[in-house]
């Protein structure tokens, strides 16, 4: 038996999924909201994209970790035909391991935010302090992978420089924008609002990581010799 995976029918798989999450978190949105029902066997916490170890997050840290594995399989490649932009690929296999955790585990939100909140008393805006140290993070490895962006081919770069554009966009500015509605409105429609708001940002968030991942086995399948997605079984098995 041989399966072919290609990376268009991979990234529509992944969209489905997506859409899939952002419609069932809309339902827990009117469950909640709209009929009084915050709970249903389970139902609005599992798909709930505003809690954590959840489905959507669970699927994030899967997606983010295959980025991981893709990246890696690059920097093999490149490493055996001594090529030294390698380097470049083992930085984002460690980059998206390390998100990947941090989706799965919160890390950002253990670490950094909730000993912000519970020693202050400032504005809520503040509270998602996380993205201080990681916009830093995020300007020093865009400074560091210019060039080898440039270097890449046009439309793998073109992918690269979209998802990370939007990843950053819809984590840390729709996280600061969230944070300052927080500051300036309260009571349950407040709620409502922020909820679509999470749902929004989630969903650009897994979108894109889907560009990304569409980019790396894109230029496995396009650009590294002799690399094919393929299962494969004897006739035995």
């Amino acid at each position: 038996m041989t399966i072919d995976i290609k990376p268009r029918s991979a990234a529509v798989f992944l969209g489905v999924i997506i859409v899939f999450l952002a419609l069932a978190h809309l339902l827990t949105v009117v469950s909640t909201y709209y009929w009084g029902h915050n709970y249903v066997l389970g139902l609005v916490p599992l798909f709930n994209m505003d809690e954590e170890q959840n489905l959507p997050t669970y699927f994030s840290s899967a997606q983010i970790l295959l980025c991981s594995c893709l990246a890696f399989a690059i920097a093999v490649a490149e490493k055996n035909r001594r090529r030294r932009d390698y380097l470049y690929w083992i930085g984002l296999c460690l980059i998206c391991l390390y998100i990947s955790v941090d989706e799965f585990a919160s890390i950002h939100e253990r670490f950094i935010n909730q000993p912000f909140r519970d020693a202050s008393n400032g504005p809520q805006r503040f509270y998602f302090s996380w993205v201080i140290p990681y916009g830093i993070l995020v300007v020093a490895v865009v400074t560091l992978y210019v060039r080898f962006i440039l270097r890449l081919p046009r439309e793998i770069g073109r992918l690269i420089v979209v998802s990370g554009f939007v990843y950053v966009t819809s984590t840390v500015g729709l996280e600061l924008i969230g944070g300052r509605y927080c500051d300036t409105h309260t009571g349950p429609h407040a709620d409502l609002v922020l909820a679509l708001f999470v749902m929004c940002e989630e969903t650009l968030e897994k979108a894109a990581i889907l560009v990304l991942v569409y980019a790396l086995m894109s230029y496995l399948s396009r650009y590294v010799e002799g690399c094919t997605f393929r299962i494969t079984s004897s006739p035995s098995d």
